[in-house]
C-alpha cells in the first residue's frame, strides 16, 4: 500500500515510492522527473522546421505541408509511441487535445488532420487549411498557458 503525507498549503504529496508529487491547476506533476533531469536534448537536431512551442519533454515544430499550416509534436527522447510511458503517453494525448482546440478556434481555421510519422521519436502531425503562419505566435501563447513556452 502506498503510504503518503499530504500538505495542502503547498499542493504537495509525498510518499514512499518515488519522490514528492506537486498540485497545480493543470492536475498533479512530479518532482522526481525535474530532479535528476539531464540537459536537455537541443530541439533543433531533430525538429523539421522551426521552433513554435517547447518544453522539457514535448517540441512543437513547423513542417513543410504543401501550402496548409503544419505543425509536428515531438517527443525529445527518441522514444517510440509503443515505449511512452503512461505519463508521458497522457501528456501527448492532453497537448495534442489542446493543440486541435486552439487551432480549430481560429476565425481562419479549417478542420485540422492529424497523422503519426513512424520514427525514432514519436511525431504527431497536425495540418490546417486557412491558418496563416502569422497566426503561430497565437497558437504557441494559447499552448503556453498550459506550460511550456512559446518561441514563435
Amino acid at each position: 500500500m502506498f503510504a503518503s503525507v499530504t500538505d495542502d498549503s503547498l499542493g504537495l504529496l509525498a510518499g514512499r515510492a518515488g519522490g514528492a508529487r506537486r498540485r497545480s491547476e493543470h492536475g498533479w506533476h512530479s518532482d522526481a522527473m525535474t530532479e535528476s533531469a539531464q540537459p536537455l536534448i537541443d530541439s533543433s537536431t531533430f525538429a523539421p522546421g522551426p521552433v513554435v512551442w517547447e518544453d522539457e519533454i514535448w517540441v512543437l515544430a513547423r513542417h513543410d505541408a504543401d501550402g496548409v499550416l503544419g505543425l509536428s509534436l515531438l517527443h525529445r527522447e527518441p522514444e517510440g509511441l509503443g515505449q511512452l510511458d503512461d505519463e508521458h503517453a497522457s501528456q501527448l494525448g492532453r497537448i495534442g487535445n489542446r493543440l486541435v482546440r486552439i487551432i480549430e478556434h481560429l476565425p481562419e481555421s479549417g478542420t485540422v488532420s492529424l497523422g503519426r510519422i513512424a520514427g525514432e521519436r514519436v511525431c504527431l502531425t497536425f495540418e490546417v487549411t486557412g491558418v496563416p503562419d502569422e497566426r503561430l505566435h497565437d497558437i504557441a501563447v494559447k499552448l503556453a498557458n498550459w506550460g511550456g513556452e512559446a518561441r514563435a
